[in-house]
């Protein structure tokens, strides 16, 4: 009774004896399954491509006028909404910046952008230089449709398309910190991903420009629109009075009249050109302060760190692919020998004869 009720406990003999010794005792297996994983994994990571990086980073400030910079250079710096900042993020994320990126980029650049950054896609486009037409071209491209990997494009439309869709992948844009943006450009060589981190660098900082002058300027042409109605105003209360001199023929110099009557009118138009010339004046001044704020409207980005090579170029995606190829063929040898153990269903514990006669253990034979 009491070894039924008797609380099982951890015995870590049976497990050492179930799939330690099984993997000791055919240990060939193992080492032959680690070897192919080593050797298939050496061959895939010598068709990956080396990755070259380079980054920028900026910071975002609030957008102000140069004047109002010098007026405002002892005051605390404003903040900007966590809005604004990702607006800002998503705009350099967006395909039709990529388009506007993709256009000034060199030849050279475009050219580094036909490689697919995909791993598998590599791999077979590596595997298809070695491979002779017949029965391996034909499982390669079995192979490439299986896995949905990328075809050459065949027009120059559909290359330019590939070739910004790449670019997208290939560019990080990521907020490291509050109101700091950093780009981050992938290549396979060592040349275009500064410039491509260039490229967006410039294309922003001129977009931003423009964008923070769209207010300015919008201010600017309603005070034109403003002056040039007042300035005709003026004219007109200029010609009626001229008008009215010429036709009772005072002189232009002479401003006031004998008569009562005629003494009233020219002063209610004398009193109608001064409002209108003063109006004039005030406008004209609103126009010329808003000129000088267009043209000292800066743009709010601030380049913290110029775009250059991160460090010496990387294959991280090779180590993963030789990592996984070792791994897998020791599992897969592990697992072969645990699938032959279990298939031959040898005695190798007390547990296997009591799971089988259902009898209790009395003792062991010692090994002479």
């Amino acid at each position: 009774m009491d070894d039924l009720t008797e609380t099982k406990h951890f015995d870590i003999s049976f497990y050492i004896s179930k799939y330690v010794i099984p993997v000791i005792e055919m240990k060939k297996i193992v080492i032959v399954c680690f070897l192919i994983g080593l050797l298939i994994s050496v061959v895939l990571f010598s068709l990956i491509r080396v990755e070259y990086f380079s980054q920028a980073t900026l910071a975002v400030e609030p957008p102000i006028s140069a004047i109002s910079k010098i007026r405002r250079s002892e005051d605390t710096p404003g903040r900007l909404s966590d809005s604004y900042i990702s607006a800002e993020v998503e705009k350099l994320k967006s395909g039709l910046f990529a388009v506007e990126v993709f256009k000034i980029l060199p030849d050279e650049v475009k050219m580094d952008l036909d490689i697919s950054s995909e791993v598998l896609t590599q791999i077979i486009g590596g595997l298809e230089r070695f491979a002779k037409e017949g029965i391996a071209r034909n499982f390669l491209n079995f192979l490439k449709r299986l896995v949905g990997a990328k075809t050459e494009p065949s027009t120059d439309p559909e290359k330019r398309v590939a070739q910004i869709s790449e670019l997208l992948q290939r560019v990080e844009i990521r907020q490291v910190s509050p109101g700091i943006i950093r780009i981050t450009a992938k290549t396979f060589n060592s040349d275009p991903a500064p410039v491509i981190v260039k490229s967006y660098v410039n294309l922003w900082l001129a977009s931003n420009l423009e964008d923070n002058k769209k207010g300015v300027r919008s201010e600017r042409a309603f005070a034109e629109e403003q002056k040039n109605k007042t300035f005709s105003k003026f004219k007109e209360a200029e010609k009626e009075l001229m008008d009215f001199k010429r036709f009772y023929q005072i002189p232009a110099e002479i401003n006031s009249a004998r008569d009562l009557e005629l003494q009233a009118q020219m002063e209610r138009l004398l009193s109608n050109l001064s409002m209108t010339k003063e109006r004039f004046d005030t406008m004209d001044k609103v126009y010329i302060e808003t000129q000088m704020r267009e043209a000292g409207t800066m743009g709010n980005i601030k380049i913290l760190d110029t775009a250059g090579l991160v460090s010496e170029p990387s294959n991280k995606a090779g180590r993963r692919v030789l990592f996984l190829g070792i791994a897998t063929g020791l599992l897969l040898g592990i697992g072969i020998v645990l699938l032959i153990d279990y298939l031959r269903m040898p005695i190798r514990h007390e547990h296997d004869i009591t799971g089988a006669v259902h009898l209790p253990v009395f003792g062991h034979i010692p090994k002479i």
